[in-house]
């Protein structure tokens, strides 16, 4: 199996109930089963993350928004995307495959596993909610945009695109901090312009993406943002 596949490695789950859920493995199973004809990994994940807490919240509602649920799942490795990020929380001694068997003991590691995380960010399950940003600042869009523009640019040797359409986020400076100038290309217009003026900006980075990619040959990542706007 591909040599990315490592214990801690982070990802994103393509399908199933956690899909578009981040999890990392716990184990990785080279050789097939019977009951699993394919590569798979196990992995523990967060399937219920912090909610925003507001100012008239009662106390009783601010625990309930703060509590966080993990899950414990056998997944295929096609099934999954990695990234190149890592986590330094060993659970391997908490989770192993036998848990999958029994419901009572998979949910009690799963809630092992949560507590090894918030133990290592330094957390409570009653903690200030900004406080988690340095346990889950990966996880968000952010990450798999960033690592497919990083895979474009370092991996293939292509370019991304970015065209603004009355809207600026934070993929145009992804790819200018992670691509350079050298195989970046950004269209902006200004945010007050008509809707007709605002199209074009879409339109002429549609056409420099297509040169790119039927003239020079390249892999080529596009964005436009608002998409919507650009198809009003």
């Amino acid at each position: 199996m591909v040599k990315f596949w490592k214990p801690n490695k982070a990802l994103i789950i393509l399908q199933g109930k956690y899909a578009a859920r981040k999890a990392m493995i716990i184990r990785e199973f080279k050789e097939e089963t019977r009951d699993r004809p394919y590569g798979h990994c196990l992995v523990a994940g967060v399937s219920k993350y912090p909610k925003k807490v507001i100012r008239k919240d009662s106390a009783k509602k601010q625990e309930k928004k703060y509590r966080v649920k993990a899950f414990i799942k056998l997944v295929n490795y096609n099934h999954i995307i990695p990234t190149r990020y890592t986590v330094d929380v060993d659970p391997k001694d908490v989770v192993n495959v036998d848990v999958l068997q029994a419901r009572d003991k998979k949910l009690t590691d799963a809630k092992e596993t949560k507590e090894l995380g918030l133990r290592r960010g330094g957390r409570s399950t009653c903690s200030n909610s900004k406080r988690w940003k340095d346990w889950t600042f990966w996880w968000c869009k952010t990450m798999l945009i960033t690592e497919l523009i990083n895979n474009v640019a370092k991996a293939h040797g292509g370019f991304s695109m970015f065209a603004g359409v009355d809207e600026c986020t934070r993929e145009d400076v992804s790819c200018n901090y992670l691509q350079g100038e050298s195989k970046c290309a950004l269209v902006y217009g200004q945010m007050n312009e008509p809707p007709g003026a605002c199209a074009r900006v879409g339109l002429t980075k549609l056409i420099v993406a297509e040169h790119f990619r039927d003239t020079e040959g390249q892999d080529v990542l596009l964005f436009i943002d608002n998409i919507f706007r650009f198809t009003q």
